[in-house]
């Protein structure tokens, strides 16, 4: 999250962007970027995503992301950071979200 307010220079210590995949941040922010973007976006995207942020483990979020994917009809992506991308990305691949039907959805299923 952009905690800067546009400012170029900040106090000491003081961050530009703040790690949160929260639920509530999550949710926060699909609100704003439909605010802001409407109609025009077809894809959300995760920006990131590490082990310590507890994106790839919250099962809330998943079914939140899923759920704004049919709702919206946006694809849903991530970017990683950090030296273990690629088992970041293997991690992720393995997201699994059961509907409201309960039935099992793969999330790598959707089409780009």
């Amino acid at each position: 999250t952009y905690v800067a307010d546009w400012n170029v220079e900040l106090g000491e210590g003081e961050p530009h962007e703040v790690k949160d995949h929260s639920l509530e941040n999550f949710v926060k922010q699909v609100e704003e970027t439909k605010t802001h973007l409407g109609p025009y976006l077809n894809l959300y995207q995760v920006h990131s995503a590490t082990f310590e942020s507890g994106i790839l483990a919250d099962t809330q979020v998943h079914q939140a992301l899923h759920r704004c994917r049919l709702e919206n009809g946006w694809k849903i992506g991530l970017s990683v950071s950090g030296p273990n991308q690629d088992e970041l990305i293997r991690e992720a691949l393995k997201i699994h979200v059961v509907d409201e039907e309960g039935e099992e959805e793969n999330t790598q299923q959707q089409t780009v």
